[in-house]
């Protein structure tokens, strides 16, 4: 062998290996902003979901501030039980509109799991939306029919109806709140769905 053709051999070697170090870095640059960009989704997910929790916490507070009840129109002609409709209707519709850009940031994030995870963690998402809704459906009918009608007139079972409605637009304590271990379920998915993509890169298994 001559050293043209040893030259020859060597460049083609340098050129092979050099090929695969270039393959193996692009690949380890797209497992990186693979991962990069599933833990920034994850994170930001398992956040909304937090905000979520603690927005239906405060939502649901059955204590009422004094600060919370500022603001109503007072009417000398309507009674008390209409004032109390009032005062009640405020304060929720002043909480909820207190927490609507974290409901409308939860539908946000929502979709960019769609668009990076598929709808492989949608359910996380639609519990807590299912909740939100089920506290809409409660506050319209005790709203427009169960507060309308005077307690002492109501049939036993519109009372035990109007208590279930009560248990879910206010939270009295675990041992009587419905929502409170769907609350938990919720927030306990989200963390089982995207805690691990937070982890570190050589965790993650990229």
């Amino acid at each position: 062998m001559n050293f043209a053709d040893f030259f020859s051999i060597i460049r083609d070697l340098a050129l092979t290996v050099g090929a695969i170090a270039a393959l193996y870095g692009i690949n380890v640059w797209k497992k990186e902003a693979r991962w990069r960009k599933h833990s920034e989704t994850a994170e930001q997910a398992l956040l909304t979901v937090y905000e979520f929790e603690n927005a239906i916490r405060e939502i649901r507070s059955p204590f009422v501030w004094k600060s919370e009840t500022e603001g109503i129109d007072k009417n000398i002609n309507e009674s008390e039980k209409d004032r109390t409709i009032k005062e009640r209707m405020h304060v929720i519709a002043t909480r909820h509109q207190r927490h609507q850009s974290t409901f409308n940031n939860l539908r946000t994030v929502r979709q960019k799991c769609k668009v990076v995870f598929c709808n492989q963690y949608d359910k996380v998402f639609e519990d807590c939306f299912s909740i939100l809704r089920e506290i809409g459906i409660s506050t319209n009918l005790l709203q427009n029919h169960y507060w309308v009608i005077d307690y002492n007139d109501q049939h036993p079972l519109e009372k035990e109806e109007r208590l279930q409605h009560e248990r879910i637009i206010w939270a009295y304590g675990e041992k009587h709140d419905p929502l409170a271990p769907r609350i938990s379920k919720a927030v306990e998915e989200a963390e089982q769905s995207f805690r691990d993509f937070i982890e570190p890169l050589p965790a993650y298994g990229l």
